[in-house]
């Protein structure tokens, strides 16, 4: 099953003003520490602190838990400290990626992506959606033998603490531009032979 015409990827991509929107069943954090941004809901800042109180390893593992917001269902991805010298972006994207699979396990599908803020990786909303994306990927010959399962969800929604409007347009404009060339690259490099060839690839 290819992409629809026209349509750069099979589940809708559109920015969300609030954690507490009834549009979505599920929220998805990635942070690299519990948060404390006036921007979060404060019933979601005293979820996860008393969490941590309770849990060492709170910081490290994916959760999931249960909030009073709206979309009920709601999946810590931690990545982690992030203040070591070798510490690298892609650990937002690895973070978001196992965030979003949890969030399918759970039964989520349309979940809201909060994006982390991080001024020491200028980059991290966009590789953070990026994961997240990457995750809700589904090879090609997949898609073709359980077309039921396609697409993984029916919206992602995106949110940022910090960006406004216009900037997080950007944020997802360019990562749905990235991930729509990806897609087509995964399915390309991830079949069989015969349908890598270029006059196949064509069809």
């Amino acid at each position: 099953m290819a992409l629809p015409p026209g349509q750069n990827l099979p589940y809708e991509v559109k920015t969300a003003t609030s954690l507490e929107s009834s549009d979505y069943d599920g929220i998805v954090l990635v942070s690299n520490k519990v948060p404390e941004d006036a921007a979060y809901p404060q019933p979601i800042i005293k979820l996860l602190q008393e969490q941590s109180k309770i849990d060492k390893g709170f910081n490290d593992d994916i959760t999931l838990l249960h909030s009073s917001l709206p979309a009920s269902r709601f999946v810590y991805a931690p990545t982690g400290n992030m203040t070591k010298e070798y510490d690298d972006v892609r650990s937002y994207a690895e973070a978001a990626k196992k965030g979003i699979a949890r969030a399918l396990k759970a039964g989520i599908t349309k979940p809201l992506l909060a994006l982390p803020s991080d001024p020491n990786f200028p980059k991290s909303e966009v590789v953070t959606l990026l994961g997240a994306m990457e995750g809700l990927y589904t090879n090609l010959q997949y898609r073709e033998f359980k077309p039921e399962i396609f697409p993984k969800v029916k919206v992602l929604g995106i949110w940022s603490p910090k960006l406004d409007g216009a900037g997080l347009e950007s944020v997802v404009s360019a990562a749905t531009t990235l991930e729509s060339a990806r897609w087509v690259a995964r399915d390309i490099g991830g079949t069989d032979p015969e349908r890598m060839a270029p006059p196949v690839i064509n069809q």
